[in-house]
């Protein structure tokens, strides 16, 4: 009985241990986060007074720094009561290690994906649909994007990857902006 007692003690304090890493993990992104929402309810408040006389409570920032004020309380609670009893060095050294062991030559292919998407999203498809006629600039962001992220993920010889990339983004268009009429960004 008294070995059973002692592991399930030593497994709570496992889980516990676990708990107060993610409660310090989690209170750094949530402070992050709150400091953002914070900043940008501001930004919205500024902007908007230059075209209209508002008070600060009456404009679309007010709701935003609120909910990111307790946001803000709330994790600076959660970050002390994580760093209780001194772990602060213990939740480095778990962040450090959980890096490494994040740093796969499969993890850097999917940052390197994401990135390109957010390029597509962000600034291929906002600039080049400035520049060319309507649903131009979709269909040349579009190939574009295809083109890259095939080509970094070699799914074939160019001439391949260039037919299906315009095959794709064809049909995409066929579909969406004559069939369904609906428009393209």
């Amino acid at each position: 009985m008294k070995l059973v007692l002692s592991l399930l003690h030593s497994e709570g304090g496992f889980i516990l241990e676990q708990r107060k890493h993610v409660d310090f993990v989690s209170a750094i992104v949530f402070i992050a986060l709150a400091a953002f929402m914070i900043l940008e309810g501001f930004s919205y408040h500024s902007q908007i007074t230059q075209r209209l006389d508002l008070a600060f409570y009456e404009s679309p920032g007010f709701f935003p720094v609120i909910v990111g004020v307790i946001m803000l309380i709330c994790s600076v609670m959660l970050l002390a009561r994580s760093l209780k009893g001194g772990a602060f060095k213990e939740n480095i050294e778990k962040i450090k290690s959980g890096a490494k062991a994040f740093a796969t030559k499969q993890t850097l292919y999917s940052i390197v994906g994401i990135a390109l998407m957010g390029t597509y999203v962000f600034l291929l498809l906002p600039f080049l649909s400035s520049l060319l006629p309507s649903g131009m600039g979709f269909i040349a962001a579009s190939v574009i994007f295809l083109v890259g992220i095939m080509l970094y993920l070699k799914a074939g010889h160019i001439v391949k990857i260039l037919l299906v990339s315009g095959l794709v983004v064809g049909i995409s268009y066929i579909v969406v902006q004559m069939i369904f009429r609906a428009p393209l960004p």
